[in-house]
């Protein structure tokens, strides 16, 4: 749970930070929505499984997914690179992405257990 955790919280980072935490790796910026994309598939039936992961919690990490499917598919449509380096990171649609990452953090900790040591990822 900690490792869909940590990859939403990066969604949902302030621009600046996102930025930090793409130089820290040495990764381009449509890195968080790869790591994003990646992990959180793989976590829905394992936390259900568990009782870790309620419906909402599951449709607002849903709702992220689909907005960045969204967004990538406009930015190969125009042709819009500048969506996916620093200066694109204060764009609306990068906005709307952290509000929605922030709402799914929000649920996750309002129904999550207060120990999720049961689960090893």
């Amino acid at each position: 749970m900690e490792s869909l955790v940590a990859a939403t919280e990066i969604v949902a980072a302030s621009p600046k930070e996102q930025v930090a935490w793409c130089e820290e790796r040495n990764m381009p910026v449509d890195e968080i929505i790869q790591g994003f994309t990646d992990i959180v598939p793989m976590f829905f039936a394992r936390t259900e499984e568990a009782g870790l992961l309620q419906p909402e919690d599951k449709e607002a990490l849903q709702r992220i997914s689909r907005h960045f499917d969204e967004m990538w598919g406009e930015n190969v449509q125009a042709k819009d690179d500048d969506l996916w380096t620093e200066a694109g990171l204060e764009r609306p649609e990068w906005a709307e992405v952290r509000r929605l990452a922030q709402e799914a953090l929000r649920l996750m900790r309002v129904h999550g257990p207060s120990d999720s040591s049961g689960l090893a990822y």
